[in-house]
């Protein structure tokens, strides 16, 4: 079962089960992705953890012991995924290989050392991996964050894993939008390895939030629908409705705001809901909770 497998393998055994399914579409996106052009708004998403080491294989981490802390965070700047990050019906729900594309930062604090690991994980003999895989099972969810430096055989995990029916860490295709930390949190482990050794430092997450910080109220919005597989003459309206509600939100206009929100509700409902409804789902829903946060000083 997918489940046995989920919990028994290593760093390692991971790395090599998920290369040879993600190698094709890896390369292919990444020559559609150096082609595109993005948003410029920021979109960055902030997972920051702590946990407790369980087991230390090797002297990986000079310092380190069992019971020691590990804090850090994954950045991820979402104007620089591929709009095809998403979607594997046999596998995925999720997956974003980085390639060298800016936008994927793993940090961790290991008491004496910091440690950036970049966006590349590339290093020669080791092969192409995802560098965020959501694994949406029959029997769990699980989601993972992986991160090397290029040329280095050390690398960082952070995976989080629900195995209690129903499974809720993963609600859909969209990231970080469907994925709910707390309900992976019980499995959550932190791992620092050699990945051509068994060496490896394994800790236990006890704590981890996820931030969504926005340069607009918008910029979530736009950046869907610009990733989307919309066509051009599609994209039009949308964004420039959205464009109008963040022109109106930096004047202190919240009322003109929100009425160009409802517009572009509309607009969703006519055009983007029969081609794409979880496109649509997603772009009403993530509208709608501006509207109701509403204003400062509302």
């Amino acid at each position: 079962m997918c489940s046995d497998w989920l919990k028994e393998s290593t760093p390692r055994a991971v790395y090599a089960h998920v290369m040879n399914a993600h190698l094709i579409r890896s390369m292919v996106s990444l020559v559609v992705a150096f082609g595109l052009a993005f948003p410029a708004w920021a979109q960055v998403v902030r997972i920051q953890f702590t946990s407790e080491v369980t087991t230390v294989t090797g002297s990986l981490l000079p310092g380190v012991s069992v019971g020691s802390i590990i804090t850090g965070q994954v950045q991820v700047d979402l104007t620089h995924l591929p709009p095809d990050s998403a979607s594997d019906p046999q596998r995925s729900s999720f997956w974003y290989y980085g390639g060298g594309i800016p936008g994927y930062i793993f940090e961790f604090d290991a008491g004496s050392q910091h440690f950036t690991l970049d966006s590349s994980n590339a290093a020669e003999g080791l092969g192409i991996v995802p560098a965020i895989d959501g694994i949406n099972a029959d029997d769990a969810d699980v989601q993972d964050f992986v991160a090397r430096n290029a040329g280095s055989l050390y690398g960082a995990h952070l995976r989080f894993a629900d195995y209690a029916a129903p499974f809720t860490l993963l609600s859909g295709d969209y990231f970080p939008e469907d994925l709910n930390l707390p309900d992976g949190l019980a499995n959550a482990t932190f791992t620092y390895s050699d990945f051509l050794n068994p060496d490896a430092v394994i800790a236990k997450v006890t704590s981890a939030s996820l931030v969504i910080e926005q340069e607009t109220p918008c910029a979530l919005l736009l950046y869907r629908v610009n990733a989307s597989a919309l066509s051009s003459q599609r994209k039009r309206p949308l964004l420039a409705t959205l464009e109008a509600a963040d022109a109106a939100f930096a004047a202190g206009q919240c009322e003109a705001a929100f009425n160009n929100l409802r517009t572009f509700q509309n607009k969703v409902r006519a055009q983007v809901t029969k081609t794409d409804p979880v496109l649509a789902e997603h772009l009403l829903a993530g509208s709608q909770e501006i509207i109701e946060a509403g204003c400062a000083g509302d």
